[in-house]
C-alpha cells in the first residue's frame, strides 16, 4: 500500500554530506507540509549515506544511484528515477525538483499558492529568427525534432524549483516509457536537457510550476516574494 504525503522533494546529490545536511535542515525549517525527500546519489554519496549516517524516516535514498555529469542527460535521469520511485510508493500532491545548491527562503505551507507560480517560457515563435540559448544544440535531440514536427510548444526553465503535480508525473513517466527512442536519446544526451525536456513534454499536455529564482542569488532580498527557492554558491 502506498503512503501519502503532500510534497515529494527530489534532490540529485554528489558530494559533501555536510552540505546536504544543511539543505535538509533548511527544508525542515521552511516546509510546513507533510513531505518526503528522495535523494538520487552518485556511487560515492550512496555508500557514504548508507554506511555512515542515520537519516530521518522521511529521507529516502534511491537505491538506483547514478554517476551524473554536468551538461548531460544523467542529471535528468536522476530526476526521472526519483519520480518513478515516488509514483511507485507514494500518493502525493506535488513533486519538486531541487539540486544540492537549492535552499528555501519562503515558507511552504497549507496557505501557499503554488499554482499561481506557473511559468512557461514559450520560445516557439523565436527560434526560427535567431540562434539563442541552448536551442541550436537541443535541436539535435529527438524530442525537439518530434515536437517541431508536430508543431507543438517548446518550453524551458531551470530545473531547480520545477514542480509537477502527481497527474503530470504519471503522464511524464508514461510518455518516456511509450516513446523509448526519444527517451533513450534525451536521457543520454550530451547537454543540459534537464532545462527543457520535462518542461516541453508537460507544456503540451498539462502544466508545470516553477518555484525557483533561476540563477545563483547571494542575497535573499534579491529573490522574488512570489517564489520559494533560490540557488546558493556551493560551500
Amino acid at each position: 500500500m502506498k503512503s501519502s504525503c503532500d510534497i515529494i522533494i527530489s534532490i540529485n546529490v554528489h558530494h559533501k554530506p555536510i552540505f546536504l545536511f544543511d539543505q535538509l535542515n533548511n527544508i525542515k525549517a521552511f516546509v510546513k507540509l507533510n513531505y518526503v525527500v528522495i535523494l538520487n546519489c552518485n556511487k560515492y554519496m550512496y555508500h557514504e549515506l548508507k554506511n555512515n549516517y542515520t537519516l530521518d524516516s522521511n529521507i529516502i535514498v534511491n537505491d538506483t544511484y547514478i554517476d551524473k555529469k554536468r551538461f548531460h542527460g544523467t542529471l535528468m535521469q536522476g530526476i526521472v528515477s526519483n519520480m518513478m520511485l515516488a509514483l511507485n510508493n507514494y500518493n502525493f500532491k506535488y513533486f519538486i525538483s531541487m539540486s544540492l545548491r537549492c535552499r528555501f527562503y519562503k515558507e511552504l505551507n497549507e496557505n501557499s499558492d503554488i499554482i499561481s507560480n506557473t511559468e512557461f517560457f514559450d520560445l516557439k515563435d523565436k527560434i526560427y529568427n535567431k540562434q539563442i540559448w541552448h536551442w541550436p544544440i537541443f535541436s539535435r535531440s529527438k524530442l525537439y525534432q518530434d515536437i517541431m514536427n508536430q508543431n507543438k510548444y517548446l518550453c524551458k526553465s531551470p530545473h531547480e524549483g520545477l514542480c509537477f503535480n502527481e497527474k503530470c508525473c504519471i503522464f511524464l513517466v508514461s510518455f518516456l516509457k511509450e516513446n523509448l527512442i526519444i527517451a533513450t536519446d534525451i536521457l543520454n544526451f550530451n547537454w543540459c536537457v534537464e532545462e527543457f525536456a520535462l518542461q516541453t513534454i508537460c507544456a503540451n499536455y498539462n502544466e508545470f510550476y516553477y518555484l525557483g529564482n533561476g540563477t545563483v542569488t547571494k542575497n535573499i532580498s534579491d529573490c522574488s516574494q512570489n517564489r520559494f527557492i533560490h540557488k546558493i554558491v556551493d560551500m
